[in-house]
């Protein structure tokens, strides 16, 4: 009975370190929500340069990610991450180190719908992770960017556009419009201004799809 007894406290403990261990990996950085609905999770803090704004030239990198079958989204995170694309990460053998996406912050379909408000902001050296709904990800158009400059990336995202998706944007370079007084910028509200109306909506109510989400815990099931 007894070693019975320590073999199952043995079980529970190696169980709970798994636990400790997995929420260290799958919850990286502070999450953040903001008013307007608005969630991401702030793995960097940049320091360099100025924060990016509405009309700003902004360089990124960036991975995308999917979750395996059967994991759990918790707030931008959680689950076992799947590798689709990325630029500037030397990832798949691609010389790209010191490639960057350049966009101009506001313009249309340069970055997906849920992701544009997130960059806003953000100064050189930052890091956010952003879960990307299809209804405001690629699925949206064709014309939505960045995209794979890869076959193997291209077909990933062709098989998953239609799944929810995450991504981590690292800003490498911020340039204001000229002229632009960076002074009493209300950031949050800024932000606010990108969202699609329907923002809060999809995000926080579940889909009648297998797949569901809300803005507590999003599940492939």
């Amino acid at each position: 009975l007894s070693q019975t007894y320590n073999i199952d406290k043995a079980k529970e403990s190696g169980m709970r370190a798994r636990e400790e261990r997995e929420v260290e990996v799958e919850e990286p950085g502070e999450l953040v929500k903001k008013e307007s609905g608005l969630k991401y999770r702030e793995i960097a803090v940049g320091a360099r340069g100025p924060p990016a704004v509405l009309g700003a030239t902004v360089d990124i990198q960036y991975t995308v990610y999917k979750l395996s079958s059967g994991a759990y989204f918790k707030e931008s995170s959680g689950g076992k991450l799947v590798y689709l694309w990325s630029l500037g990460y030397g990832k798949e053998g691609k010389d790209d180190l010191t490639e960057v996406y350049r966009l101009t912050l506001g313009e249309m379909d340069s970055l997906p719908l849920a992701l544009a408000p997130v960059v806003v902001g953000m100064r050189a050296g930052g890091l956010r992770r952003v879960l990307i709904p299809p209804r405001f990800g690629w699925a949206v158009s064709d014309n939505v960017r960045p995209r794979p400059d890869n076959y193997g990336g291209s077909r990933r995202l062709a098989n998953h556009i239609d799944e929810p998706l995450l991504f981590d944007v690292e800003v490498k370079k911020v340039t204001l419009p000229e002229g632009f007084d960076i002074e009493n910028v209300d950031f949050d509200a800024m932000a606010a201004s990108m969202l699609p109306p329907d923002f809060n909506r999809v995000i926080n109510k579940p889909p009648p799809a297998a797949l569901s989400y809300n803005s507590v815990v999003y599940k492939n099931k």
